[in-house]
């Protein structure tokens, strides 16, 4: 999700203003976010070196203490345009801006997935869970909705799976790639990765956890 120059330049202004660790005032969610999967969830946003200013947002999911995962189409987007990254930040339900920059070898370019640095860490990370799929009972998607600086909650019921990808019966909405997808215990089984179309229908497309597992350990 690219946006303009105008948005790079208050990002900046946050990372000056406050040396990358900032409180900031945002909207209030129209809704309650379990603990473990809000305090887990972060908005991504990667600059580019660049005159236009280029820059792409997303979501991400804490793993660890000082780690997160996203979407790695989110994090390569300086490279599709052949630019450097200029920094990447995420925001938490902490409303603090922190410093990001990717973990080397830390990534699966087949399913889309890249591990974070974060820092400062101190983060609340969710609990991971690898279940055999199919699996029933209800999902929710808990990212990043960019618009309104807050994060949306959707639930739904596993729709497909195959080898690579799960996807299930719920909208999302571009900045929502590399979010986390919970299970009913708010358990982490999936990384967004993208909004499919079926017919008129969305529905979104995830990694499950058996892809990236190996990207948890440190």
């Amino acid at each position: 999700m690219v946006r303009p120059l105008w948005a790079l330049l208050s990002l900046a202004f946050w990372l000056t203003a406050c040396g990358g660790s900032c409180p900031l005032e945002i909207h209030p969610p129209p809704y309650v976010i379990p603990p473990r999967e809000g305090l887990a969830s972060f908005r991504v946003y990667v600059a580019c070196q660049s005159d236009e200013g280029r820059y792409a947002m997303g979501s991400g999911v804490a793993i660890a203490s000082d780690r997160i995962l996203t979407a790695r189409h989110v994090v390569d987007v300086c490279q599709r345009h052949q630019q450097e990254i200029l920094f990447i930040s995420v925001l938490g339900a902490d409303r603090y801006l922190r410093m990001a920059k990717v973990e080397r070898g830390a990534a699966d370019t087949e399913v889309d997935v890249v591990k974070l640095i974060v820092d400062p860490g101190f983060l609340s990370p969710a609990e991971i869970h690898n279940p055999i799929w199919p699996s029933s009972g209800t999902f929710c998607m808990v990212a990043g909705d960019h618009e309104e600086l807050t994060f949306i909650r959707r639930c739904g019921q596993l729709a497909f799976w195959d080898a690579k990808y799960v996807t299930f019966d719920m909208e999302a909405i571009p900045g929502n790639s590399g979010g986390g997808v919970f299970d009913s215990e708010n358990r982490l089984v999936a990384i967004v990765r993208a909004i499919a179309f079926f017919g008129s229908k969305k529905r979104l497309v995830a990694v499950p956890a058996r892809k990236w597992t190996d990207l948890v350990e440190p």
